[in-house]
């Protein structure tokens, strides 16, 4: 905001000066053409010859209303610049730093992957909604539960819980096994039911998301980039 405050005082300062001088210049040209004696000969005598030139004052304070609308006009923008767009983004940028009560911070890692990751045993493509998001849920911040609205804690290597209507879209019980496959990965896991997802699991969201061990949703990952 400092840097901002020079350059509007440097910018009305030009504008100013730029006044100034259109006057000083209007000033020399009226006195140019102040009023003047010119002498001429003729046959009959010598003969003066009187040429008066008025100063136009109207078109003088005409200028100055004018220059000092733009002027008034310029102070309106620069200051509507600060105070609505400079100023929130400086409040932004410092936002972290008025903040004192924040110690520290987590990331939530994610992996996102396609429908066509996924299949049964003998290799038939299985319905899913557009990207599918695989997830350890020993990183996962929400709570997620079980058909019997029992928290899930942890999921054995091997096992998975699928969110929303996958289950249903494919036929599949606990207990079915299903195939991820993820770039170089080939992921065999036991469906041990459906997790109840407050964000994805409505049939409303476009995408099922797996919770998986830790040990297994890091297969995933190092084939991929993590999303936090």
């Amino acid at each position: 905001m400092n840097k901002y405050r020079k350059f509007v005082g440097i910018f009305l300062c030009i504008e100013l000066i730029l006044i100034a001088i259109s006057n000083v210049l209007f000033f020399i040209m009226a006195h140019i053409n102040e009023p003047e004696i010119r002498r001429t000969q003729e046959t009959t005598g010598t003969i003066y010859k009187v040429i008066y030139t008025q100063t136009d004052h109207k078109t003088l304070i005409l200028m100055n209303v004018g220059m000092g609308i733009m002027f008034l006009l310029s102070v309106f923008l620069v200051m509507y610049i600060g105070k609505k767009i400079l100023k929130p983004f400086h409040r932004m940028m410092s936002l972290t730093e008025e903040l004192e009560d924040v110690k520290e911070y987590r990331k939530e890692n994610v992996v996102f992957g396609n429908k066509s990751n996924l299949t049964d045993t003998n290799g038939n493509a299985l319905e899913a909604r557009n990207a599918t998001v695989y997830q350890a849920i020993e990183d996962s911040k929400l709570k997620f539960f079980n058909s019997k609205n029992e928290k899930i804690t942890s999921i054995e290597p091997g096992h998975a819980y699928a969110t929303g209507d996958f289950l249903q879209k494919n036929d599949l019980q606990p207990g079915d096994k299903i195939m991820i496959t993820y770039g170089n990965v080939k992921l065999s896991v036991i469906l041990d039911g459906e997790a109840k997802d407050a964000l994805l699991g409505s049939s409303m969201m476009g995408n099922n998301r797996f919770l998986l061990s830790k040990h297994d949703e890091g297969k995933l990952a190092a084939q991929a980039d993590f999303w936090p």
